[in-house]
């Protein structure tokens, strides 16, 4: 134990310390309160034993300036004085002091109070030992959660049917990115915009999953299956006796069943024009009533809005109301459909039909050239969903090692012809390995063709990109008879 000892009388305050020193403290001693603040704003110390009748400072007011000028630390105060008061004692409590000790000193007296403070200081150190022992392990048992939650919510995403998510392009990378910033903020509602089968269910999904506790629902409203009449009992719930027919203890709407977690309307674009009124006060104020009651509900669950119609078309014809629309675009995300992503076609293709060769045991793992073109070509119209779809169907039909064209004509409007490559469609390594003969000079008058259709027929941004003459273009636009471009 450490202990500053300030006494202005030489005589108290040598033999105190000769005897707290033969009994094993360390001590450091200071003749004037002034001496003893210098001393503290160097040092700390578990004890200060302090005189309270000073000239220059009182023992209370030394007290009083070491906590305004914070160099107390955690050491306790004992003050020693010859006379003693009543509303001296109280005041040095008050100030903070641990004990209150009248001279002549009684050893036992002083001893009793320094023991006492050191089992405390021994608490106090065997406490914060436990705290810090009790924080490792917290941190471990986090950590562990943690996990054991990422664990869970890759499990979920399987069983959502994204659990074999990969994202092949830029475009989708910015879509999914978007996503995930929008979703942090689960006030904000979302309209995800896409032709059917472009995975819109899915990126809600998946909003949901890496924003949502695990438990936390996720209810889809499928719009254009629910009856025009019961829209507004069907989200919002009813009251006893809100109307003929309705169950005694009343309903829980869609939007209760949803609180803590997601509510999907899909195809919102359906919804009633009455209901879109409601809609938009519920998104704005968060707040909803049951059908036939007068409590107001707080909303606590996300809005995520699907739709494969153009709506501000429809907001045009007066379809959708306009100040709805413009309230769901605040998330809007708008998913390309997969025509305009073919750099995604293949990768999708192989993910999916090695995703199905493993889960049903056959052999597939590669694509041929010639299948890969038909793949390309096709127009995709149903778009992931109908990629996936007729990959699965392959699999369970047939087991080879690579897909073929022969497997490829349960294609809606699959043509034979369809299978001779074209250079222009894959890497001229991959088109030269497959052992088809190429005419350079044609092949040279696709890319130029390409190009021009890359860049909207401009001339000069055509001519940079091939890193050619705008004069050398002019020469292939000739030969490819597009001179009217």
């Amino acid at each position: 134990m450490n202990i500053l000892l300030l006494d202005d009388d030489k005589g108290s305050r040598e033999a105190l310390d000769r005897f707290l020193n033969k009994i094993g403290y360390k001590i450091v001693t200071a003749s004037t309160p002034f001496d003893a603040i210098e001393i503290l704003s160097q040092n700390t110390f578990d004890i200060i034993i302090s005189d309270v009748k000073m000239p220059q400072m009182s023992g209370l007011e030394f007290l009083e300036t070491i906590k305004q000028k914070n160099i107390k630390g955690q050491a306790e105060v004992i003050l020693i004085t010859g006379f003693a008061t009543i509303k001296e004692a109280v005041k040095a409590l008050k100030l903070g002091a641990y004990d209150y000790i009248s001279k002549p000193i009684d050893i036992d007296e002083l001893l009793n109070a320094i023991e006492k403070i050191a089992n405390v200081k021994k608490l106090q150190t065997e406490l914060n030992t436990i705290k810090h022992d009790f924080q490792i392990e917290l941190e471990k048992t986090k950590e562990t959660f943690l996990t054991q939650i990422t664990d869970l919510k890759k499990k979920l995403l399987e069983q959502s049917g994204i659990g074999h998510l990969t994202i092949f392009s830029e475009t989708m990378k910015s879509v999914y990115t978007m996503a995930e910033v929008i979703g942090q903020d689960p006030t904000v509602p979302i309209l995800l915009e896409g032709e059917t089968g472009t995975g819109k269910e899915m990126l809600a999904r998946y909003i949901h999953l890496v924003n949502e506790d695990v438990n936390s629902p996720f209810i889809a409203i499928n719009c254009p299956a629910i009856n025009p009449n019961l829209f507004e009992s069907e989200l919002f719930g009813y009251e006893s006796g809100a109307f003929t027919g309705a169950l005694a203890k009343g309903q829980k709407g869609k939007f209760e069943l949803a609180a803590g977690g997601t509510i999907l309307l899909d195809e919102i674009s359906e919804i009633p024009n009455e209901i879109q009124a409601k809609l938009l006060r519920v998104i704005q104020e968060r707040k909803y009533f049951k059908v036939g009651g007068i409590k107001e509900y707080d909303l606590k669950a996300r809005i995520i809005c699907t739709t494969n119609r153009d709506i501000k078309k429809l907001v045009q014809e007066g379809k959708f109301r306009e100040d709805l629309y413009y309230r769901l675009t605040t998330g809007h995300i708008i998913i390309p459909p997969l025509r305009e992503r073919k750099n995604e076609i293949i990768p999708l293709a192989l993910s999916f039909l090695k995703e199905f060769s493993e889960k049903r045991n056959k052999k597939f793992s590669s694509i041929s050239n010639e299948a890969q073109i038909i793949l390309l070509n096709h127009p995709w119209e149903g778009n992931i969903r109908e990629l996936r779809n007729i990959l699965e169907k392959i699999v369970v039909l047939f087991n080879d090692h690579t897909l073929k064209p022969t497997h490829l004509q349960l294609l809606p409007g699959f043509r034979k012809q369809n299978t001779k490559p074209n250079a222009i469609d894959l890497p001229i390594s991959e088109y030269l390995a497959s052992g088809s003969n190429i005419d350079l000079e044609n092949y040279i008058l696709d890319i130029v063709k390409f190009a021009l259709e890359l860049n909207k027929n401009n001339k000069v941004k055509t001519a940079q990109q091939l890193g050619i003459s705008r004069d050398k273009l002019y020469t292939y636009i000739k030969h490819l008879k597009l001179e009217n471009i």
